[in-house]
């Protein structure tokens, strides 16, 4: 087997490995939190506006899911094969990312020009953050680094979301009032974003200098997308980790969505929605730097996703007998996040492994496809999230600046409690049942390929 490759590391690589997380959860903390809300509360659009433009950019979102993995598996740059998407990603990001909460003429300019912005940077947001991802199956072949790097990549994450959740409103309210204008001020804090997420993807750029020689015991081969596609349904881990992936997505997507409406609507306390992403920033950073002791306790990695997210039911489900009252529902949104962050490691080595399993059953080393596929539920997680929010607030008949029903309150309060306990239970049966890799037979795919690929060719 490979010589383990921690040593030939360089420093700033195992430090900064990851810094991309910061930039790239600005965004979607922002989009998850704030973009539906922007649609409704701030431009006042009508709903059947509001579900069309969260509709269309999540089925943006969901095919340049589809596609970046490819892009990056036979697209090669003269900055290479992975930082260079880092360097374009920060320009795109940093110009585009603004149009998606501007208020630029009538309706449907404004319209047009959200589809556009979120379209371009969404696509240049995810293609950089699956580079940064399948650089964590091509730098090392040994899980225990892997593991190292995916916490340190999740730790970034978590930090960035403490960060967001501390400063947003004070960054808000700070642009509303040097401009007059609450719309306003809204569109030159996306700006502000979009210049931290440029600055993360041009220190990312920098720190993985040099690395290119590491990617050659790596060198993917060359199919076409057809191929791929056929090599892919013959991956039933990878499938299974989707199809779970696919089932968090929405109902975490839907959560986050709306809390925004059950602190302002609900409870009438919009002042904790600060509170609830501080707390639940806190709870995920905990998490990600527990997650390495949890590890030594539950060796096993898909032994500790089920455990990371039954617990996350178990939680949830209480928190759900007392949904109208705030302080008890962010308390267990704390023990929710706290296994969330915890999870997010064992969630990239559950995908590491499926990229050796592909190598394996079919020979063909496309790793870089396969860590891209993980961008795909999370896409399809963001359309779904557009069409049941938008049907969800038409249903419930929330309008903007008005007061609702009991009945109404408790609606959306049950609603934003379940949706992430449905989405968490239904990935834990998931992969349960369906997910097949454990670490015994990881080693021994890989012995087997090693073996393949070492074994002389006879001449006859």
């Amino acid at each position: 087997m490979q010589e383990k490759q921690e040593n030939i590391l360089p420093k700033n690589l195992k430090r900064f490995y990851g810094i991309i997380n910061v930039g790239f959860s600005f965004i979607v903390m922002f989009e998850g939190y704030f973009f539906s809300a922007f649609l409704t509360d701030y431009l006042l659009l009508p709903y059947a506006i509001v579900g069309t433009i969260l509709i269309i950019t999540s089925i943006f979102d969901a095919l340049s899911g589809i596609f970046n993995g490819y892009i990056i598996y036979r697209v090669n740059l003269k900055w290479g094969k992975y930082r260079s998407w880092f360097l374009l990603g920060a320009f795109a990001i940093l110009f585009f990312h603004t149009f998606k909460y501007a208020s630029i003429g009538g309706i449907w300019l404004s319209t047009i020009l959200i589809v556009l912005g979120s379209a371009v940077s969404s696509f240049f947001a995810t293609i950089g953050q699956v580079a940064n991802l399948s650089m964590l199956v091509t730098l090392t072949e040994d899980n225990r680094i892997r593991g190292q790097l995916a916490s340190r990549r999740s730790q970034f994450a978590t930090v960035s979301n403490i960060l967001f959740s501390l400063l947003i409103f004070s960054i808000i309210a700070f642009f509303g009032r040097m401009v007059g204008d609450e719309t306003l001020g809204f569109t030159l804090t996306a700006f502000f974003i979009s210049a931290v997420a440029a600055f993360t993807f041009i220190i990312a750029y920098i720190t993985t200098a040099n690395t290119e020689h590491l990617h050659e015991h790596q060198m993917e081969d060359h199919l076409t997308i057809v191929q791929m596609l056929k090599v892919i349904t013959k991956n039933p881990p990878l499938l299974t980790m989707m199809l779970a992936d696919l089932m968090i997505s929405i109902g975490n997507f839907l959560g986050m969505a709306l809390a925004f409406y059950y602190y302002t609507y609900a409870i009438k306390m919009p002042f904790l929605l600060s509170a609830h992403m501080t707390i639940s920033a806190v709870a995920q950073l905990a998490g990600a730097s527990l997650s390495p002791l949890i590890s030594k306790w539950i060796k096993e990695p898909k032994h500790r996703y089920i455990t990371f997210f039954s617990f996350e039911v178990v939680v949830l489900v209480t928190a759900s007998f007392f949904s109208t009252n705030p302080y008890v529902v962010l308390t267990m949104f704390a023990f929710f996040f706290l296994a969330i962050g915890a999870a997010m490691p064992t969630n990239s080595v559950l995908y590491a492994n499926t990229a050796v399993y592909t190598r394996w059953k079919s020979g063909d080393n496309i790793g870089s496809f396969v860590m891209g596929m993980t961008e795909i539920p999370i896409k399809l997680g963001l359309l779904f999230r557009g069409i049941l929010i938008a049907f969800a607030l038409s249903a419930l008949g929330i309008v903007a600046g008005q007061e609702v029903s009991a009945e109404t309150a408790n609606e959306i309060s049950k609603l934003f409690v379940l949706a992430p306990a449905i989405g968490a239970f239904l990935a834990g049966i998931i992969v349960k049942f369906f997910y097949t890799l454990d670490e015994n037979k990881i080693k021994e795919l890989r012995q087997e390929i090693w073996d393949r690929d070492n074994t002389p060719t006879p001449f006859y």
